[in-house]
């Protein structure tokens, strides 16, 4: 199942490379080949990440494009998406990433806010890179950010993927 499924996006991403395939309300529209590129460019992240074939991503937000390109390139890469409803409370959404054992997590504009240290002195213990869909920090080893400005020049040439 997995290997067809994952065959599947490839074929359509193929077969319909020029086409629209995603849409944000009064937004822009993706053709196939862009979801590509920015699935190409989630991968390096993974990969630079440590990430492996089983591990737990997780993703919260309101449905858009961005949530769409994480989920496929998470499935696409091999690794278990942990979808999280962008609804949930800050304690919720750490308690969730917590006990998933995520090692990344991607959160939306509307959940960022809620996500620091100062809201929730929850942490995650073990080693984490976190993005946000529009990419405003990038978090590492907790699940709070650390607004360190050269870890964000280190993973700028990766993350613009939206």
């Amino acid at each position: 199942m997995e290997e067809s499924f994952i065959a599947y996006i490839e074929n359509s991403i193929r077969e319909y490379w020029d086409l629209p395939a995603l849409t944000d309300y009064k937004g822009a529209t993706l053709q196939y080949k862009d979801v590509a590129r920015k699935i190409e460019k989630l991968h390096i992240i993974f990969e630079e990440s440590g990430i492996v074939k089983g591990d737990k991503i997780a993703v919260c937000g309101r449905n858009s494009s961005h949530w769409g390109v994480s989920f496929l390139a998470i499935l696409a890469y091999g690794a278990v998406a942990v979808p999280i409803l962008h609804e949930f409370k800050a304690d919720n959404i750490h308690n969730i990433v917590n006990h998933s054992d995520a090692k990344l997590l991607f959160v939306g504009d509307m959940v960022w806010e809620n996500l620091n240290e100062d809201n929730n002195p929850v942490t995650i213990n073990k080693p984490a890179i976190t993005m946000l869909f529009f990419i405003k920090a990038v978090f590492i080893a907790k699940f709070t950010c650390l607004r360190n400005i050269l870890t964000f020049i280190l993973w700028l040439p990766y993350i613009k993927i939206v």
